[in-house]
């Protein structure tokens, strides 16, 4: 009987092994939907207990300091990486970041000491945003401009689905304050990502890269109108995430008095948002409306609701999930519109730029916990979020001075 399931088991896997190499392997844009979506779920899984998990050790000001110093390190770890794609290429520079990473998450795990775990923490949250310009330079190397609309919005749809399922496993995972275990299970999320690029993109041939010179991208950039104004749309827009990533698990866990689980659910719904919008929206910015109308439209339902969150005193869970699903919905449509607009304006040559573009997300948590740490020195928690939404009004200014693509 042993024999028997054994040999299931295997014929089993040989059949999987076998439709991998002779289909899915073909299709290099699904495979780095896969990787995307692991590589989602990877990061996802810790990003909403990082900050309670810091404060642990620390108190809530001093979290948004530990974040400020991550983000200017995360800057300069961008500058590198891209020296490295350009010098040992895409897929090496892949392997040695996955790499790292794995050893700063089991650091977190084993360290007991403060001072040894933010040092891990620094390198987990480097990695965060790195990783991300690999994943570009291969979906960009894939993607023609009249599809890309389709394909980035596929890309994020399925990356999303990951961001709705993270946050209820992560406040299941940890819900008994296990905070070792979600990033354990961070871990595991790598392997398949792993697997696919080994197995896939070994032979990835790098397309001629444009060096990455700091001041000669940034006067490139500033010289664009189109590319800057989207730029700074894409740092607005993560002053949002950075600021509701940091705070709001502390504000719903310590001020609001819900559970990792409570919170866990909250989120999840919210983050049906972007499963529902992103892919819709990225085929009608390629066939009916323009990315600016979509964009403006974002920032004013954005601003609103965030604006909202701070004079909601309640433990409806109901409520919040609602309020929060409302902010999601504008961050939605930005992130959507600031993507395919993007990467409508550049091809995958365009390293520089792709790797400027990325440093919006650093830029954005340089400066959220930056004015968020000397914000609770005057003010309670909750009027954060009313500053933030007044911050996204200014959203709709750059988004304004976009030219459509359509």
């Amino acid at each position: 009987m042993l024999c028997g399931d054994g040999r299931r088991v295997s014929n089993g896997m040989q059949k999987i092994k076998k439709f991998y190499f002779e289909n899915l392997k073909k299709n290099s844009v699904l495979l780095i939907y896969l990787i995307g979506f692991f590589t989602t779920m990877h990061v996802g899984i810790p990003v909403y207990i990082n900050s309670p998990f810091l404060s642990a050790y620390t108190t809530e000001q001093f979290v948004g300091i530990i974040f400020t110093i991550g983000s200017f390190l995360s800057i300069l770890g961008i500058l590198a990486a891209t020296k490295s794609i350009e010098k040992y290429g895409n897929y090496r520079t892949m392997l040695v970041l996955i790499s790292l990473e794995i050893m700063a998450l089991a650091g977190m795990i084993a360290f007991n000491s403060f001072i040894l775990i933010v040092p891990a923490f620094f390198i987990h949250f480097i990695f965060t945003f790195i990783f991300g310009i690999n994943i570009d330079v291969l979906l960009e190397h894939h993607s023609k401009d009249e599809k890309t609309g389709g394909i980035r919005g596929t890309f994020l749809t399925l990356n999303n689905f990951a961001w709705v399922v993270v946050p209820v496993l992560a406040g299941f995972i940890v819900k008994s304050g296990s905070f070792w275990k979600a990033y354990l299970v961070s871990i595991i999320f790598l392997i398949p990502v792993l697997f696919l690029l080994a197995s896939s993109f070994k032979n990835f041939k790098d397309p001629k890269y444009k060096r990455l010179k700091f001041w000669e991208t940034l006067k490139r950039v500033r010289g664009n109108k189109n590319i800057k104004n989207i730029f700074l749309v894409g740092v607005t827009m993560r002053i949002f995430f950075a600021i509701m990533i940091i705070y709001t698990p502390i504000y719903l866990l310590n001020h609001i008095g819900f559970s990792f689980g409570e919170m866990g659910i909250i989120l999840t719904i919210a983050m049906m948002a972007y499963l529902l919008l992103e892919y819709p929206l990225g085929k009608i910015a390629d066939t009916k409306f323009g990315e600016k109308e979509i964009l403006i439209a974002g920032f004013i339902i954005l601003s609103a609701t965030t604006i909202t969150v701070s004079f909601i005193t309640g433990t409806s869970l109901i409520l919040w999930a609602v309020i929060m699903f409302a902010t999601r919905v504008g961050a939605a449509m930005i992130e959507s519109m600031s993507e395919t607009y993007f990467f409508k304006k550049t091809d995958s040559s365009d390293a520089d730029v792709l790797s400027f573009f990325r440093t919006a997300g650093p830029i954005a948590y340089l400066i959220a916990p930056t004015l968020g740490s000397i914000f609770l020195i005057f003010f309670d928690l909750k009027y954060i979020f009313l500053a933030t939404g007044i911050i996204m009004l200014i959203g709709i200014k750059f988004a304004f001075s976009i030219k459509d693509t359509n």
